[in-house]
């Protein structure tokens, strides 16, 4: 039971830590291109690009796989502390955030929200530093990052800090 109970603390740390500078932290603006074209402009809350399916026990990319080449993310773009409370944090555990209009979500699967691309490389470049997760794990805080998926199945990240 305490070695369960370490294991449930330890895998909600890095989550648990994300949703704080998520809501906390200030941000500034960010250019997201996905291969190699631009789609983003402006201020975000929240970036996860992912090939797993689950972060922290909860379910936030249900169409990633890691065997399919090809990655799926998600991004909050900026919104009030309140409005990001009740709108992410509450609809992520039953995964009906992808839904929201501040949620722009990227995959190769059915429920992408956007037209189904097929995504090979993500680069993220900031004005100032900002945290950075993968798989839900926290990268650590840096000001440009790029994913790409190299020989259709290694995960090759490049991160500036």
């Amino acid at each position: 039971m305490i070695a369960l109970s370490k294991k449930l603390i330890k895998d909600a740390v890095w989550p648990i830590l994300a949703f704080y500078s998520a809501l906390f932290l200030r941000h500034g603006r960010v250019i997201v291109s996905v291969n190699d074209i631009e789609i983003f402009s402006g201020k975000i809350t929240l970036l996860e690009v992912s090939k797993v399916k689950k972060a922290g026990g909860v379910l936030v990319a249900p169409d990633a796989e890691l065997d399919n080449g090809y990655l799926d993310f998600w991004m909050v773009k900026r919104m009030n502390l309140f409005k990001f409370l009740y709108s992410i944090f509450v609809k992520m555990l039953s995964s009906s955030y992808r839904e929201l209009k501040h949620v722009a979500y990227f995959s190769s699967g059915p429920t992408s929200s956007q037209d189904n691309t097929k995504i090979r490389n993500i680069h993220i470049k900031a004005e100032e530093y900002i945290p950075f997760h993968l798989n839900g794990e926290y990268l650590g805080k840096c000001s440009e990052v790029g994913f790409n998926i190299c020989n259709g199945y290694q995960l090759n990240m490049v991160y500036h800090a």
